[in-house]
C-alpha cells in the first residue's frame, strides 16, 4: 500500500496487507493486452496505467473496480496508482491527485472531497493504510484523508506535518513518518502503531527507514540499531530479541504479525506471533550468515541467501513449509513475492518455483503449459528474448556466444610468422627481472545504499545515510554534477579503507550543475545533496 515515490532502498518487502506493486504482471487481458506499466490492486479490484498514461480498472466495482464516475480525470498523464483495501488513489503528471472507490467507513479513502483543495498539485507520494490515505507533497506537508480512525485523520499532530516528510509507512490502521532530521511522527489507531510515545525519545532523530506490519512498525536507525513499537504481539514489542538489534541492522521486513531483519553479516534476527513467523527456531542454523533477502506475506516469510538457495519459516500452510519444492530451492533464486498466503519464486534461468495454499497460488501447476509455451520460439516474440538466445537462434552456431567458445585450431596449411613482439606458441619466457612491483591499493569502494529523495519544486533533494563512524568530517565529502547525473564520494578516515560512494545516472531530467550544491551534517552522519533543476517539472522517478 505504501507509494514508491520517495525511496529507502534497504530492499523491498511483500506482504499480505500490500497492496500496491509496481510493474505486477497484469492479471486482465485488457490490461497485459493494450501495454500496462504498472498494475496496482485493492482487495477485490485492480487497476492499470497504460502506456499512454491512461488508467484501467476491473473487479469489484465498490472496490475501486468501477472508476466511470472520474474516468475523465484517468484519460492521460497518470504516474502512480496506490490502493487501500477498497480504493485507490492516483498521482497525475501535475502532482494532482483522483480517487475512487470505496468512501465508507467515515470515509474509506475513496472520496477525497474534504481535502481536495490540497491535492490539485504538488503531491510526489501517496501511501494507503486499510481505509485511508497519506499523501506527501513536494514541500515536505502532509495532507490525509479517509477512515479518521485509520489514519485518515492527523490533526492531531498537524503541526509536525507541515514540512519536511521525505518517507511515510503504514501499518491496517495507522501511519509514521519519517522527516529530514531523522525524527518520526506516527498518527492513527494507537493499538495499530499510531501512538509511538513509549518510545518517543527513540525517535526524534537518526532514523532511516521504517517498516510496517498488520499492527506495528519497526524503525532502523543510522547505527544500525532498531526501535519498535504498536501491538506487542505482532512484532511491536522486541525485548526478547533486544541485545540483538542493538547494531547491525540493514533491513526489515514485516508479516502481518511478525518481522524479520537482516543484519550486516548476513544473520537474520525474527520476533512477533511464532506462528506468524517471529519463531525461526527451526531453521536457526540456516539463517546465520549469507542471507542477502527476506520476503513475508501474512504468517510466513522466505529467505534468498547469497548462494541462491531459499529458508522459509512460519505458519507451514502459508509458505512457511517448503519441503515440496525444496529441490527446486538450493540454488539459482534471485527473487521471492508473497501474496496472503503462497509465495513465488523466480530463479535465474526464467522458471519459477511456487509453494504454500493451493488456492492461493501455491500450485501453479495450471500456469505450466503456458510457461513452456510462452518460451518457444515459434510464440514468443523477439523483444521476449534475451539478446543471448535471441542471437543464437538467428544465428545458430554462427552466434557470438558460439564464436567465443570454440576451441581454435591453426589450419594445416596456415603461414606462421615469428619474430620480434609476435607469440608463436612454446614456453613462456621471462622478460625481466626488473619491472617495478605495483602495490595494490588498500582502499576498496563501497555504495552508498540507504537513502531517500524528494522533488522539492525547482530542486530535487537526495538525502545519503552512512553508517555510523564513517561520517566525521565534511572535508571528506565530494560531490560532482554533471547535466544527467551526480556522484557523491566520502573518504575514508585515518585507519579504515572504504571509500564510500553514491552515483545517479541518468537521473530523471536535466540539471544545472553550477546551482546544485550538498551539504554535510557529521554528527548524523547524513549528506544531503540538492539537484538544481533546469526544467521545473515534477519528477515521479529519481531515476529514467
Amino acid at each position: 500500500m505504501c507509494g514508491t515515490r520517495l525511496y529507502l532502498l534497504r530492499g523491498i518487502f511483500s506482504g499480505a496487507k500490500r497492496f500496491c506493486g509496481d510493474k505486477w504482471g497484469a492479471q486482465s487481458s485488457q490490461a497485459r493486452g493494450r501495454g500496462a506499466v504498472q498494475v496496482c490492486r485493492t482487495s477485490g479490484a485492480f487497476a492499470a496505467i497504460k502506456l499512454d498514461r491512461s488508467v484501467v480498472t476491473w473487479g469489484n466495482a465498490s472496490r475501486g473496480g468501477n472508476s466511470s464516475a472520474v474516468a475523465s480525470l484517468l484519460t492521460e498523464g497518470v504516474v502512480h496508482i496506490c490502493g487501500n483495501a477498497n480504493s485507490f488513489a492516483a498521482i497525475l503528471v501535475d502532482g494532482s491527485v483522483v480517487t475512487w472507490g470505496d468512501a465508507g467507513r467515515s470515509g474509506g479513502g475513496g472520496d477525497s472531497s474534504v481535502v481536495a483543495p490540497l491535492l490539485t498539485k504538488g503531491v510526489v507520494q501517496i501511501c494507503g493504510s486499510y481505509f485511508a490515505f497519506a499523501a506527501i507533497k513536494a514541500d515536505g506537508s502532509v495532507v490525509t484523508w479517509g477512515d479518521v480512525g485509520g489514519g485518515g485523520d492527523s490533526s492531531a499532530i498537524a503541526p509536525l506535518l507541515t514540512e519536511g516528510v521525505i518517507q511515510i509507512c503504514d501499518s491496517n490502521s495507522a501511519f509514521a513518518a519519517i522527516k529530514e532530521d531523522g525524527s518520526v511522527v506516527t498518527w492513527g489507531n494507537a493499538r495499530g502503531g499510531g501512538d509511538s510515545s513509549a518510545v518517543a525519545p527513540l525517535l526524534t532523530e537518526g532514523v532511516v527507514h521504517i517498516c510496517g506490519n498488520s499492527h506495528a512498525f519497526t524503525a532502523i536507525k543510522a547505527n544500525g540499531s532498531v526501535v519498535t513499537w504498536g501491538a506487542a504481539d505482532r512484532g511491536g514489542n522486541s525485548s526478547a530479541v533486544a541485545p540483538l538489534l542493538t547494531q547491525g541492522v540493514v533491513h526489515v521486513c514485516g508479516s502481518n504479525r511478525a518481522f524479520a531483519a537482516i543484519k550486516t553479516d548476513g544473520s537474520v534476527v525474527t520476533w512477533g506471533n511464532a506462528r506468524g513467523g517471529g519463531d525461526s527456531s527451526a531453521v536457526a542454523l540456516l539463517l546465520t550468515e549469507g542471507v542477502v533477502h527476506v520476503c513475508g506475506n501474512s504468517d510466513a516469510f522466505a529467505a534468498i541467501k547469497a548462494d541462491g538457495s531459499v529458508v522459509t519459516w512460519g505458519n507451514a500452510g502459508h509458505g512457511g513449509n517448503s519441503s515440496a519444492v525444496a529441490s527446486l530451492l538450493t540454488e539459482g533464486v534471485v527473487h521471492v513475492c508473497g501474496n496472503s498466503d503462497a509465495f513465488a519464486a523466480i530463479k535465474a534461468d526464467g522458471s519459477v518455483v511456487t509453494w504454500g495454499d493451493a488456492g492461493s497460488g501455491g500450485n501453479s501447476s495450471a500456469a505450466e503449459p503456458w510457461q513452456e509455451a510462452g518460451s518457444s520460439a515459434e510464440q514468443s516474440s523477439t523483444q521476449d528474448l534475451s539478446a543471448l538466445r535471441e542471437n543464437i537462434q538467428k544465428k545458430g552456431e554462427n552466434a557470438y556466444y558460439y564464436a567465443h567458445s570454440r576451441k581454435y585450431e591453426v589450419p594445416p596449411d596456415a603461414k606462421v610468422v615469428s619474430g620480434p613482439g609476435l607469440v608463436t606458441g612454446g614456453s613462456p619466457v621471462k622478460l625481466s627481472s626488473e619491472a617495478p612491483i605495483i602495490e595494490k591499493s588498500e582502499v576498496r569502494a563501497e555504495a552508498i545504499r540507504d537513502f531517500s529523495w524528494a522533488d522539492d519544486g525547482a530542486k530535487v533533494k537526495v538525502y545519503l545515510q552512512l553508517p555510523s563512524g564513517v561520517l566525521k568530517d565534511a572535508s571528506q565529502v565530494t560531490c560532482d554534477f554533471e547535466s544527467r547525473s551526480f556522484t557523491a564520494q566520502v573518504a575514508p578516515v585515518a585507519g579504515k579503507v572504504t571509500n564510500w560512494v553514491c552515483k545517479m545516472e541518468p537521473l530523471k531530467g536535466e540539471i544545472v550543475p553550477e546551482q546544485s550544491s550538498f551539504r554535510v551534517n557529521a554528527e548524523k552522519g547524513k549528506v544531503t545533496v540538492s539537484l538544481h533543476k533546469k526544467k521545473r517539472d515534477t519528477w515521479h522517478d529519481l531515476k529514467s
